[in-house]
């Protein structure tokens, strides 16, 4: 019988060299943990993104497992999600420059197939469309595993209600309500907020199209 081996514990010396997930991991935290960038020249904080990076990546274990797709795409890709704001702090078009900065992350680590790489890209690129629904299963992926988490922290629901135009907080609230469902959790009363607001022409033009 081969012998177990003892879990690395995310030191690097014990990190086997085709471990591309748990090189992942530890690119990120270590990226954090070394940077000069304090929080008060953060959007957030280095807290939040540690925090944000390590549950998003155990739901989407228990998500991606759920929805039979590939859990190591699933979960590289909501490990870098937010890279680009836990690099810069900013969070302006995050999701789109997060998919290009982690390109040049996976071509490093390396290990990823073409197809692995576009799924990962597709993940984080489209993250933030929380409002737009698509038959792409890696793309909603994204987007449910990202609301599922945001909304068990307090205060999400103000926050969003005050940085959100209300059509696009409307399909957050709908989004969460179908996730919760999916995986057999009480639904919040709250997501039901907004289920009777109707968006006028104009402001629909404005939130859509701009």
């Amino acid at each position: 019988m081969e012998q177990l081996k003892e879990y690395h514990h995310f030191k690097k010396e014990l990190i086997s060299s085709t471990d591309r997930l748990a090189k992942c991991e530890r690119y990120l935290v270590d990226m954090l943990l070394t940077s000069e960038l304090p929080d008060f020249k953060r959007d957030s904080s280095i807290c939040w993104e540690l925090k944000h990076q390590a549950s998003c990546r155990q739901f989407a274990a228990i998500l991606a497992l759920k929805r039979g797709l590939t859990i190591e795409v699933c979960l590289v890709g909501l490990l870098f999600h937010d890279v680009y704001s836990a690099y810069s702090g900013k969070y302006k078009e995050h999701a789109h420059q997060s998919a290009e900065l982690t390109k040049q992350i996976l071509a490093n680590i390396g290990g990823f197939s073409d197809e692995e790489l576009d799924q990962i890209w597709s993940i984080i690129y489209h993250h933030s469309d929380k409002h737009i629904w698509t038959e792409d299963p890696f793309q909603e992926f994204g987007k449910d595993v990202d609301v599922l988490d945001c909304f068990l922290y307090e205060g999400a629901f103000d926050y969003y209600l005050g940085n959100k135009p209300l059509p696009v907080f409307q399909e957050y609230l709908r989004r969460a309500k179908k996730v919760w469902t999916e995986l057999g959790l009480p639904v919040d009363i709250r997501f039901n907020l907004l289920d009777d607001y109707q968006p006028s022409w104009f402001q629909f033009l404005l939130t859509f199209h701009d």
